[in-house]
């Protein structure tokens, strides 16, 4: 495990600001570990973007720790930020979803995880963002108006790690399985 992955990436972001939200600690993939370790999410703005608000909430299980030293039970969080650019509001959340079992079939847990997503989502009035990899319980993307979408920069994104967005996006190029829209920050 790359330990301190999240300051590489801070210290290379010199022009972002960033924000982390832990999911686990004290433990690699491996098990316990003997030394300080926190496992999250990350979100990286613009420094010249005023950020409203940023926290989580826990859509799986809650704290940084295993039940009984399963690394399947670690816990879930929406990461998420509020902030205004040209008049306009966005949220940006940020998931990854239980990955246990491996495979991409819909169990209780993935169904309800979506469920808690959704709830907060519905209580927003942003314009929003849902990025992270999701499995296929993300359904209520679709249900909710949401579109999956890859910013161009040139670059793929990695397999599994999609982006949703609802509203205020201007799309620029659109086909059956993906839309892109323009970089907007």
């Amino acid at each position: 495990m790359h330990a301190n992955i999240y300051g590489e990436v801070e210290k290379n972001l010199s022009n972002h600001k960033g924000y982390f939200a832990t999911h686990l600690t004290g433990n690699d993939l491996n098990g316990t570990v003997n030394f300080p370790l926190e496992s999250g999410l990350a979100i990286f703005i613009k420094k010249d973007i005023k950020v409203n608000e940023s926290k989580e909430i826990f859509i799986y299980r809650s704290g940084t720790d295993l039940l009984h030293d399963d690394i399947t039970s670690i816990p879930r969080n929406l990461q998420y930020i509020s902030f205004s650019v040209n008049s306009k509001n966005y949220l940006i959340g940020h998931f990854h979803g239980i990955w246990f079992p491996k495979s991409k079939e819909d169990t209780e847990d993935r169904i309800r995880q979506s469920q808690k997503i959704q709830d907060f989502f519905a209580k927003r009035t942003e314009i929003k963002i849902l990025c992270g990899d999701f499995n296929h319980a993300i359904q209520f993307c679709r249900e909710n108006n949401f579109n999956k979408i890859k910013i161009e920069t040139g670059k793929a994104f990695k397999q599994g790690h999609l982006f949703y967005k609802n509203r205020g996006f201007k799309i620029v190029k659109e086909d059956e399985e993906d839309f892109y829209m323009e970089k907007f920050l």
